[in-house]
């Protein structure tokens, strides 16, 4: 098994401390021997053709002990999330006996979602508006002359001065951090447009006119005026019952507009209304991701031994004519095929060793010369193999080695010539699928250079 670090080790553990239990249960509990079947022997036969070397049983627990301790680590984060939001001190509460506070002049409304309790009935995500407190009279009359300062500069946009206007000006509609609603007029109706720019040729020595700003806040008016002189330009510049309560709601919102507060309506129409407030909070959402994540990666395990054994059966299918041309070859210039197999997997080259089907042979040779039947060892390479054409290949031996059937080097150069055939198709179906992945690339490209040709035609127009 991999080296654990110091985080996972105690996960890997965990799921061995199961794998123990189900070995322990599986004699005496049917539904622990098919619960061991389905989650330690689900992938025995595939990891023994991976590793075949390698003790199956072992290999298998190894594996489910590796996916499933990171599983377990993977729920073991989430649930320790869910635990520290869950303890996290709420947000304060906006909501008190039925009162929201506003916010102070200027600083703007806000909006909050809150169930509503009516008789009993329940309604949820009942969205209130809060506008900002409003201004006293003596507070606007303190606050205007600041404002007139701010409102001037913000009418310059990038011009410094009233006296020197010469780039687009900016008739704003509002001034951040100030209540008043903005219209504008000008002495000459035709000087200035409704976007700020200067519509009409200065004089060089400069044009006066007159800005007029109309200035509003709820019943209050008044209209401020500046004198400007335009300049030559000097360079090119650029439900129902809901919707009763939203009503009731908006009343008390402007009723008491001067007030601290909103108080929220306690009954309507002889209906009780109680308020609470909605708290968000994603711990459970989170955890929920973090089982999500842990079912993935358990399965994304399997998912990668079907992945290998794909590749591996891809590698075999290619190398089986290569090693059908070496048997015949040698049976052909006079050897046994047992001698032919042990040329064959003892003289391949360090590269052809670490392919599947060439380390399979020298498997089976080694099984033979430990005292395993010639027959028997083919049989097993077969079975390890899984393939169709492999499967073939052993019965002709079989028949070989049995019956010493004649016309046996025949049917092998047969064999052989119809595995290459078989290795060009499969070479051939490789490229076909390989110019498939790549055609999503392509569009992809070919959207990024009709991009960069269209893109600066238009800009151009």
């Amino acid at each position: 098994m991999e080296k654990r670090s110091n985080l996972t080790s105690p996960f890997y553990k965990a799921a061995e401390a199961i794998v123990r239990l189900l070995d322990k249960r599986a004699p005496f509990s049917s539904s622990a021997a098919a619960l061991r079947r389905l989650l330690l022997e689900k992938n025995r036969n595939d990891l023994h053709c991976l590793q075949p070397t390698e003790d199956p049983d072992k290999s298998a627990r190894e594996h489910f002990v590796k996916k499933f301790g990171l599983s377990l680590m993977m729920i073991s984060i989430g649930f320790i999330f869910f635990i520290l939001l869950s303890l996290k001190q709420p947000d304060e509460s906006l909501l008190t006996d039925g009162t929201l506070l506003r916010h102070e002049a200027g600083k703007g409304s806000y909006d909050v979602t809150l169930d509503l309790n009516a008789n009993g009935k329940e309604y949820k995500n009942v969205d209130v508006h809060i506008s900002e407190r409003k201004y006293s009279d003596e507070e606007l009359k303190n606050l205007l002359p600041e404002f007139h300062e701010a409102l001037e500069k913000a009418f310059l946009g990038k011009n410094t001065d009233v006296s020197d206007v010469s780039s687009p000006l900016d008739p704003v509609d509002r001034v951040d951090g100030y209540p008043f609603d903005i219209e504008w007029e000008y002495s000459d109706r035709l000087c200035i447009d409704n976007e700020g720019k200067i519509r009409i040729t200065p004089d060089e020595d400069g044009t006066l006119i007159e800005v007029c700003a109309l200035i509003s806040y709820g019943s209050f008016k008044e209209r401020y005026m500046f004198p400007m002189i335009l300049k030559p330009v000097k360079e090119n510049t650029t439900a129902d019952f809901l919707d009763l309560v939203h009503e009731r709601l908006d009343e008390a919102d402007q009723q008491n507009a001067a007030e601290e507060s909103l108080v929220l309506p306690g009954e309507i129409n002889g209906i009780v209304l109680s308020w609470t407030e909605q708290k968000k909070n994603n711990a459970l959402l989170l955890f929920i991701m973090s089982i999500a994540i842990a079912v993935v990666l358990f399965l994304a395990g399997d998912s990668d031994i079907q992945k290998k054994m794909k590749e591996r059966d891809e590698e075999m299918l290619m190398d089986y004519p290569e090693i059908i041309g070496k048997l015949a070859l040698y049976i052909g210039a006079g050897m046994t095929v047992r001698m032919a197999w042990k040329k064959t997997a003892t003289e391949c080259s360090d590269t052809q060793l670490e392919r599947y089907a060439y380390r399979e042979m020298l498997y089976t040779l080694h099984e033979m010369e430990r005292g395993e039947g010639e027959l028997t060892a083919y049989r097993h390479f077969a079975n390890r193999c899984r393939l169709q054409q492999y499967v073939k290949f052993i019965s002709l031996l079989e028949q070989n080695v049995k019956l010493g059937a004649s016309g046996f080097l025949t049917s092998l150069r047969k064999e052989a010539a119809e595995a290459e055939e078989e290795r060009k198709a499969l070479a051939k179906r490789k490229g076909e699928e390989a110019g498939t992945k790549l055609l999503l690339p392509m569009m992809l490209m070919l959207a990024i250079v009709m991009a960069v040709i269209i893109v600066p035609a238009f800009t151009g127009i």
